[in-house]
């Protein structure tokens, strides 16, 4: 019986020392892996994702494609290209724009850049894709002539793969494209 008490105590002790530890922890710090530990939203979605099969987006923005994270670009004959690729694995949101109109928003653009994609970046973005993932599509008219936007969200062996035929229309990812878009012209 003496023996169970000093265990007891023992075994309190360290359950008090582990929580000092954490508590110590700043609140706001996480692991630097933390962007990539869950690439998307653990939130609850209505309706179903629209996927499609990876091997027929386009093949000039395959290589691109990030394993988990989204892709938008848009330009045409009237308009200067932009580009930004959210890499969900890496933490990265890469832009690339150019000055010259109707250059190929998929070749190499004059500036190019990378920094790291923020948490709650992260969040805001990638809740917006998992809304156009699933949100009902428009039927397409007349397409729109000297411009066009593409949108892509992979979410490993998932894709859902959207063309404007002009400027992006349904909520989600219009909402999505343009915050997009302003990453690369900012």
């Amino acid at each position: 019986m003496k023996l169970v008490y000093p265990l007891g105590i023992l075994a309190a002790l360290s359950l008090a020392a582990c929580s000092r530890s954490s508590d110590s922890a700043a609140p706001d710090a996480a692991p630097a892996s933390s962007l990539t530990a869950t690439p998307w939203p653990s939130r609850v979605y209505t309706g179903v994702r629209r996927n499609t099969p990876l091997d027929i987006i386009p093949v000039t923005i395959q290589p691109m494609l990030p394993k988990r994270g989204i892709f938008a670009a848009g330009g045409g004959t009237t308009t200067m290209p932009w580009r930004t690729i959210v890499d969900l694995d890496a933490g990265t949101v890469t832009t690339a724009t150019s000055p010259n109109v109707g250059a190929a928003w998929f070749s190499k653009l004059e500036k190019e850049s990378t920094r790291p994609v923020t948490g709650d970046e992260r969040n805001d973005l990638t809740d917006l894709a998992e809304h156009a993932w699933r949100e009902p599509m428009p039927t397409i008219g007349t397409p729109a002539a000297g411009y066009d936007e593409v949108l892509v969200s992979v979410d490993g062996a998932q894709a859902f793969f959207l063309e404007g035929y002009g400027p992006i229309t349904p909520t989600a990812a219009a909402r999505l494209v343009g915050k997009l878009k302003a990453f690369a012209h900012s």
